[in-house]
């Protein structure tokens, strides 16, 4: 590959990965149900937005001062594969609602949350050993001793999380839901394809855009059932009441010489709508 194709391969792919993200940003951020799938699924777009400006910052340093590059690319690779932890956890976080339908235990959290903070406690001791990356002197990258270790270690915990989870949901729930299962490790398990082949081209900034391409292909196939159940729902909410507002007007009118006739909510214990005869009939 020409040096000049390189670069450009290297400045067009983070601003890909943001112009697949941001859209996903404005579609997530409007969605008319602000439940818990849309917080996580909005947290991991952060993550990877972080992800490919760090990618971005990447290029642009290359062609700096050599002692400041260095404290700057050290700072943007480890804020690099920080987002890459924390966007690994809200992967498993976020699979666990699908799978069961409802937000992860306190337990559950804990176990999710202990990869990423062994992930990002690693970083923090490469800053005395430099043993998962390095800068040096001059400004280069260099991948440390134990970077494979730390790489497979992070998506072996990712897949792992993902694979007890659906196991334990279709355990639970039976088989009607298998075909839901596939579909949701398929796209939940592609986000390692951008990495292994991010691992086999290093010069290549595939991580993000990897990524970005994963959270789209969720959003499309899974996310936007939110949307679906919420206008149902919606739907049918509209259709009792407006069956309620019917009886309440036959009642009426049938009613109009009853002594009294009100509305009772018994969920906010309150009522209203009152009509029937003054008090002094």
């Amino acid at each position: 590959m020409a040096v000049s194709q390189l670069l450009f391969i290297k400045a067009a792919m983070p601003v890909v990965g943001l112009c697949i993200i941001l859209p996903l940003g404005l579609a997530a951020y409007f969605e008319p149900k602000k439940d818990y799938s849309r917080r996580i699924f909005l947290s991991m777009l952060y993550s990877c937005s972080v992800i490919l400006l760090a990618e971005g910052i990447q290029w642009l340093l290359q062609d700096q001062p050599s002692g400041w590059k260095t404290v700057s690319l050290w700072i943007t690779m480890f804020v690099f594969y920080t987002m890459l932890s924390s966007l690994c956890y809200f992967w498993t976080v976020y699979s666990y609602y699908w799978f069961n339908n409802n937000p992860p235990s306190g337990k559950a959290t804990a176990w999710f949350l202990a990869g990423a903070v062994i992930e990002i406690a690693a970083l923090v001791c490469n800053f005395f050993n430099g043993n998962i990356f390095s800068v040096s002197a001059d400004g280069y990258y260099t991948r440390g001793s134990i970077f494979p270790a730390y790489i497979v270690f992070s998506y072996l915990y990712l897949i792992g999380a993902i694979l007890i989870t659906a196991f334990g949901a279709a355990k639970r729930n039976g088989k009607e839901h298998r075909q839901d299962y596939i579909m949701f490790l398929f796209c939940f398990l592609f986000p390692i394809i951008g990495p292994i082949v991010q691992y086999v081209f290093q010069e290549l900034p595939l991580m993000g855009v990897s990524e970005a391409i994963a959270l789209l292909i969720v959003y499309v196939s899974i996310q936007q059932r939110t949307n679906a159940r919420y206008a149902v729902e919606r739907a049918r909410y509209q259709d009792e009441y407006r069956e309620y507002e019917e009886s309440m007007e036959q009642l009426l009118t049938e009613s109009a010489d009853a002594l009294f006739v009100f509305r009772l909510d018994l969920t906010e214990n309150t009522h209203s709508g009152e009509h029937g005869l003054p008090p002094e009939n």
